[in-house]
C-alpha cells in the first residue's frame, strides 16, 4: 500500500514536498518537485524549503507560515516564485504524526494559467477597442467618444479643463455624388489621418456622424 501511495504521488503533475515543520527541510519529494525545481535530488536533500524561493517570496512565505499556520491546523495558500522565476500556486498543509509534525508542500506551475490569462486580456483589450472603434477610418465611433467624454469628465472634476471642437466636411454629399461613395471614403480617411497626426498624447478624435 506504502509503495501504491508512492508510486502515485510520484505519477501526480503538481509538485509534492514533505519539509520538517520546525526548520522547513525538505526530506521528501515526487519527480514534479524536481523537475519545476530544476534541480537532482542530490542537491534537494536536506535543504530548507524557502531558499527555493525568489527572495521577496521567500521572506514572505516565512512569515505567512509562522503567523497563519499552527501545527496540524488549516491550509495555507500561497501565490510565490521560484528561484528560476517559475510562478507557482503553494498549498501547505501540516501533517501530524505520532510524535512529530510534518510540512506537506504542494507546488503548482500557475505559467499556463497566466499565459491564458495573457492570451484573454489581449483578446479583450482587442475587443474593446473593436467595439469603440470606426471601422472605416479608425478613429473613435460614437461609443468611443462616450467613453473618452466620460474620461475628460472626471478629469475635469479634478480641476482639469478639456475643450471639444466639432467640425464638419463641407459639401461632402458633393463628393459622393459627383466622385462616387469609394472616393467619399478615401476622403474621409485622409481627413482622419490629418486629424490624428495632429493629436497630443492625451487628446482624442472621434467620428461622431457619418
Amino acid at each position: 500500500a506504502l509503495q501504491r501511495l508512492r508510486s502515485l504521488v510520484d505519477a501526480w503533475p503538481d509538485g509534492v514536498l514533505i519539509c520538517d515543520y520546525d526548520n522547513l527541510r525538505i526530506v521528501e519529494w515526487n519527480i514534479a518537485a524536481r523537475r519545476l525545481l530544476g534541480t537532482q535530488a542530490s542537491s534537494l536533500e536536506g535543504t530548507r524549503l524557502p531558499q527555493w524561493f525568489l527572495s521577496n517570496d521567500r521572506r514572505t512565505l516565512q512569515r505567512r507560515i509562522r503567523a497563519e499556520l499552527g501545527e496540524g491546523d488549516g491550509t495555507l495558500r500561497h501565490n510565490a516564485t521560484l528561484h528560476n522565476d517559475t510562478p507557482v500556486e503553494v498549498t501547505l498543509v501540516p501533517m501530524q504524526d505520532a510524535d512529530e509534525t510534518s510540512l506537506i508542500v504542494v507546488l503548482r506551475d500557475r505559467s499556463p494559467y497566466l499565459q491564458h490569462l495573457r492570451t484573454v486580456t489581449r483578446k479583450l483589450a482587442r475587443a474593446e477597442e473593436m467595439i469603440s472603434q470606426d471601422a472605416l477610418t479608425g478613429l473613435l465611433n460614437r461609443f468611443g467618444f462616450k467613453q473618452a467624454i466620460d474620461e475628460f469628465m472626471v478629469e475635469a472634476e479634478r480641476g482639469v479643463p478639456f475643450a471639444l471642437l466639432i467640425a464638419d466636411i463641407d459639401h461632402f454629399k458633393d463628393i459622393n455624388d459627383t466622385y462616387g461613395h469609394q472616393l467619399g471614403d478615401e476622403a474621409l480617411k485622409i481627413v482622419a489621418n490629418r486629424l490624428a497626426e495632429q493629436l497630443r498624447d492625451g487628446d482624442a478624435v472621434a467620428r461622431y456622424g457619418g
